[in-house]
């Protein structure tokens, strides 16, 4: 049995997208956004192996601009599924990297087929590398925290918080730079950094280390005190 596609698909025509729900139930589970905020308010709670977007939502100011965003901040594939059938059209979206322009009066086969190519052809950045710090493993390519051989369930968020702090392990890293590289924002409030902290502390409580802020300003991995384990 194959394992159906976890999508997020950014359509302002709710009605459009039940209906494209439902024609591809058997390939897909789909998690629907209205609008650019939404959509990655959904990506920083939950992982997807595609992100469908609809080029000509009224919200959005340019389309093209946020799909490269989405292709650069969450390295997964986008693919663009559009009324306008225009070939300039295309030809722009698909020169900033996304994995296919489809027009919403294909054959729903094709577009299924074209949908599940490119999940299947997209190259992650770190594809298949690991990261292992004492008993806490995180292979990236899966998006998989494992913790004395058993999978941990964390955040979008706090996996880019948890990876990047692997990355530069041992050294730390500024607060700035962590709100650029997990938030994609230059300023985030103090609380907000603090909590993401401590909900993923909480979640490796059996790792034996824990991430940590440095007078403010610094976040950094450190060994725990007293524990027993390698």
């Amino acid at each position: 049995m194959i394992n159906k596609l976890n999508i997020l698909y950014v359509e302002d025509d709710f009605r459009f997208f039940e209906n494209f729900k439902s024609a591809l139930s058997e390939t897909a589970n789909f998690r629907h956004a209205r609008d650019n905020s939404e959509a990655e308010s959904w990506l920083n709670k939950e992982f997807y192996d595609a992100v469908l977007v609809d080029l000509n939502i009224s919200s959005f100011n340019d389309g093209a601009s946020f799909a490269e965003k989405l292709i650069s901040h969450y390295n997964l594939p986008v693919v663009f599924l559009t009324s306008d059938n225009s070939a300039q059209s295309k030809i722009e979206c698909l020169k900033i990297g996304v994995s296919d322009y489809l027009w919403k009066t294909m054959n729903i086969e094709e577009i299924k087929v074209r949908i599940t190519n490119s999940v299947r052809n997209y190259k992650r950045i770190d594809s298949g590398f690991q990261y292992q710090i004492g008993n806490l493993k995180l292979v990236l390519s899966d998006s998989l925290v494992i913790i004395d051989e058993i999978p941990t369930n964390i955040s979008a968020l706090e996996l880019r918080l948890l990876s990047h702090l692997l990355k530069v392990y041992p050294r730390g890293v500024e607060r700035s730079e962590i709100t650029k590289k997990i938030w994609f924002v230059e300023n985030v409030s103090s609380g907000a950094i603090s909590t993401a902290i401590y909900q993923l502390n909480k979640k490796l409580t059996f790792w034996n280390y824990k991430v940590v802020s440095s007078k403010g300003l610094q976040i950094i991995l450190a060994k725990k005190l007293n524990t027993n384990k390698v």
